[in-house]
């Protein structure tokens, strides 16, 4: 053989020995595919925004592990049936590991579906109380509406003074549920319910509502609703000149609230999730937000933040779901409010904060109850 002949196939061995030795688009440096978590959320459609939220949260959280984490985002369109085909969808391609949804009712859709296929499946910002009992496979790191329920009657009866207070809510799952765990607390800390309706989603005009809440004569009015509906009630009780305070819920806590309202918007309380901003993990996420997307986090980032490190932490090694839920209910984690720890339930023990609409933005108010 020519010399030349054997030069240019000893190059063509390296070239292919390289080429082998090279980690495919689907694996990392060590050679092994990184494991697919499907992130199902609200990316079109009314809760869009907290659908952004999480997602900014969720990519954060996957740039902490390189080659390790690929997440496959599914828009469930705050649907329960979208959501469940999304799930179908990925679990039919072998995903077994979830976050979502950013709703209630998705997620109480999607639990006995991660249940049936052994699949584990992390909650972050939805709050309803029915997902306590959602099954063994779900877990959530965000506290249930009965807490932002007894905080708003807490801060009603101890910061407002009042005692004479008003409830419309939103007729669908989420409002019913905070509309209806506000009343047993109100019984609790002696408040006493003057008025109470609800309103269908449908519901443009709130002009009737507010006439009747003037008549009514509340101290305070309690509002367990999405941030399109309550910006309606703000601004409509601002036009025909009802002055009382306004406490919505995490459901109104979308920069939208204050395009919508506007000047309305001010003052607005709302029951939140809480976090420690001087906390290490809360100063970690804050910086690396800073950076990527240039502006201040929201606390729903934070929760999916913090539930997507969890559930990242304990697959990044390629675990088996077992063992992945074994450490899931036994296992402690940093987290915004101290160490995030889950109970029988998946649930964990969680402060709610009120905030404030001041300067449009929503600031920190109330101590935590």
């Amino acid at each position: 053989m020519r010399l030349r002949q054997i030069l240019e196939l000893t190059a063509f061995v390296a070239l292919a020995t390289l080429a082998a030795c090279k980690p495919t688009e689907k694996q990392n440096t060590e050679g092994v595919a990184p494991v697919e978590v499907g992130a199902i959320i609200p990316l079109t459609g009314e809760v869009a925004t907290y659908g952004e939220s999480l997602k900014r949260g969720f990519d954060l959280a996957a740039a902490q592990y390189p080659g390790k984490i690929k997440l496959l985002y599914e828009d469930s369109r705050a649907d329960p049936k979208d959501g469940v085909t999304a799930m179908q969808k990925l679990l039919g391609g072998g995903t077994h590991y979830f976050l979502g949804d950013a709703t209630s009712g998705v997620c109480l859709a999607l639990a006995p579906l991660a249940e049936q296929n052994e699949a584990v499946l992390l909650i972050s910002i939805a709050t309803s109380d029915d997902i306590t009992k959602a099954g063994p496979y779900a877990f959530r790191n965000c506290p249930p509406n009965r807490r932002q329920a007894n905080a708003a009657a807490v801060f009603i009866k101890d910061r407002l003074n009042s005692t004479r207070v008003a409830v419309l809510s939103k007729a669908n799952p989420y409002g019913a549920n905070l509309a209806s765990q506000f009343r047993k607390d109100a019984a609790t800390h002696s408040l006493q319910i003057i008025f109470d309706e609800e309103y269908e989603s449908s519901l443009k005009d709130f002009s009737t509502v507010i006439e009747k809440l003037k008549a009514a004569k509340p101290e305070a009015v309690f509002i367990p609703g999405n941030y399109e509906e309550t910006a309606l009630i703000l601004r409509k009780a601002k036009e025909l000149g009802f002055g009382k305070p306004f406490i919505g819920t995490d459901g109104a806590y979308s920069p939208k609230l204050m395009e919508l309202a506007g000047p309305a918007a001010e003052g607005f309380y709302l029951t939140m999730l809480g976090v420690d901003r001087n906390s290490p993990f809360y100063r970690q996420f804050e910086a690396s937000y800073r950076e990527k997307y240039k502006s201040e986090p929201d606390v729903f980032s934070a929760y999916g933040y913090e539930g997507a490190t969890i559930l990242f932490k304990e697959i990044e090694d390629g675990a088996s779901v077992g063992s992945v839920l074994s450490r899931l209910n036994k296992g402690s984690w940093p987290g915004l409010l101290g160490d995030v720890k889950f109970d029988a339930d998946g649930e964990v023990l969680r402060s709610v904060s009120v905030f404030q609409v001041h300067g449009a933005q929503f600031v920190p108010y109330a101590n935590e109850h």
